[in-house]
C-alpha cells in the first residue's frame, strides 16, 4: 500500500482492554536510527491507530527510551525522523527488542546471537531503513519534528492504565508492505504476567548477570531474577557470596550504574544459600534477615520508573517528568555464625523422599527443593 492507498484499518488490530483502551493499538517493534552515528534501535513501543495513516506512540522519558533520543536529535536538525512498525517477526528479534540494551548497540545483532545466525533484512521501500526479511507485516513512515498529540490510555505492563495527556509524537504512515495472508502479531503486555514482561524477564537477567560477572568480574554472583508481579522491572533480587560488609551495597549501585534508576525500583541482596526465585524464600529472607533501621539505604529523587502510577501525586504528570526513589535491601547474614538453618541435612530429606511411597503418605510435591540451592 503506496501514497493514498494506505490504511491501518484494513488489518485487524485489536482494541486490548474494551471500554478501557483509547482505541485500537498495534505492539510493533520500532525500527529507528540515529541521525548522526547511524546506529540502529529496535524496540517496543505501543503505537495507537489514530486513523488509516496516522498513529501515535509511547516511549515514556526521551532521555530513556533510544527511539525517543532518535527523535530528539533529527528534530535537532529539523527533519523528519523515518521509522519503520515491524508487525510479526522471529521470536529472537521480539526478545531483543523488548529488553534494555546499552544505547549504539544493535538489537538485531544480539537477536542473531540469541538464534545462532544472522538476522536476513531487506531495504525499506519508501525509508532508508533495513528490516527484517522474513516479517509478516512492515510499516514505514514518518515523525514530523515537533508534532505531539494526546495518546492513550492502554493497560500497560504495570498492570495499570496509562496515558499521555500532554501529547506524544505522532507517526505519517508512508507504505505498509506485508506477506501474503499476513498474520498480524500482538504481544499482551497488560496484567502481569504477560508476554511482554516474560520477554524482558529472560535477557534483562541475562544482561545484569552479564554485567557483574563478565564485565565488571564481581565473584560470587549466584543467581540474579526479575519477579513478573513487578513486570520484569521493578524489582530486583540477587543472591550472591558476602565477601564483606559492604558488597551487597556494591552489586545494587553496580546495576543501576550500568542501566540507570528507570527501573529496579527496589533492588534486594541476599546470601547464596537462598533460592530468589521461590515466592516463598524471599518472604521468609525479608523477614529475618533485615534490620529495617540498618539495612534499607533509600536513594532520593532521582528518575522515576517508567509508566509507575505511584511516582506522583498529579496523575496528569507525563511519566518523562516524574522523579522517585530507589530502595536497596541488604538482606544477607549480619554477622559470622549467624544461625543455621532450621531443616535437616540434605541427606536425610533426599533419603525421605526415596522412600516416601513406602510411608503411604500420599503424592510428594515435586518441587520439595525450592526453598533449597
Amino acid at each position: 500500500m503506496m501514497g493514498s492507498k494506505v490504511d491501518l484499518l484494513k488489518f485487524p488490530v485489536p482494541v486490548w482492554l474494551p471500554e478501557k483502551d483509547a482505541g485500537p493499538y498495534l505492539t510493533p517493534l520500532w525500527i529507528t536510527r540515529d541521525p548522526v552515528t547511524h546506529s540502529r534501535n529496535v524496540g517496543m513501543y505501543r503505537a495507537q491507530v489514530k486513523g488509516p495513516s496516522r498513529a501515535a506512540i509511547q516511549w515514556g522519558r526521551p532521555d530513556y527510551q533510544h527511539a525517543a533520543q532518535h527523535l530528539r536529535g533529527w528534530e535537532k536538525l529539523g527533519k523528519p525522523m523515518p521509522a519503520a512498525m515491524v508487525i510479526g517477526c522471529e521470536p529472537s528479534i521480539y526478545l531483543a527488542g523488548v529488553v534494555k540494551i546499552p544505547y549504539g548497540v544493535d538489537e538485531l545483532a544480539v537477536a542473531g546471537s540469541v538464534k545462532g545466525s544472522p538476522i536476513e533484512v531487506v531495504k525499506c521501500e519508501t525509508i532508508d531503513l533495513e528490516v527484517p526479511a522474513t516479517s509478516e507485516i512492515i510499516v514505514e513512515g514518518e515523525f514530523r519534528p515537533g508534532v505531539r498529540e494526546p495518546e492513550g490510555p492502554f493497560g500497560e505492563f504495570t498492570g495499570y492504565m496509562t496515558s499521555s495527556p500532554r501529547g506524544e509524537p505522532v507517526f505519517d504512515v508512508k507504505c505498509i508492505t506485508y506477506r501474503d495472508g499476513p498474520i498480524l502479531q500482538g504481544v499482551l503486555s497488560q496484567m502481569p504476567p504477560s508476554e511482554s514482561s516474560g520477554c524482558r524477564q529472560v535477557l534483562s537477567e541475562g544482561g545484569i548477570w552479564h554485567h557483574l560477572t563478565e564485565e565488571l568480574k564481581l565473584p560470587g554472583i549466584v543467581d540474579v531474577h526479575l519477579p513478573e508481579a513487578g513486570g520484569a522491572a521493578a524489582m530486583l533480587w540477587i543472591s550472591a557470596k558476602k565477601l564483606h560488609r559492604s558488597f551487597p551495597l556494591q552489586i545494587a549501585m553496580a546495576v543501576w550504574s550500568k542501566f540507570g534508576f528507570f527501573n529496579y525500583k527496589w533492588i534486594v541482596v541476599t546470601d547464596e544459600d537462598v533460592q530468589i526465585r521461590d515466592p516463598f524464600a524471599r518472604e521468609w529472607v525479608l523477614a529475618f534477615r533485615v534490620r529495617p533501621e540498618k539495612d534499607l539505604h533509600l536513594t532520593p529523587e532521582v528518575a522515576a520508573m517508567t509508566l509507575d502510577p505511584s511516582a506522583t501525586m498529579d496523575p496528569d504528570l507525563p511519566s518523562r517528568d516524574r522523579t522517585g526513589s530507589k530502595l536497596f535491601i541488604d538482606a544477607t547474614k549480619k554477622y559470622d555464625g549467624f544461625p543455621e538453618i532450621a531443616l535437616p541435612p540434605a541427606k536425610y530429606l533426599e533419603r525421605a523422599v526415596e522412600r516416601w511411597s513406602e510411608y503411604g503418605l500420599g503424592r510428594l510435591d515435586s518441587d520439595w527443593k525450592k526453598v533449597l540451592v
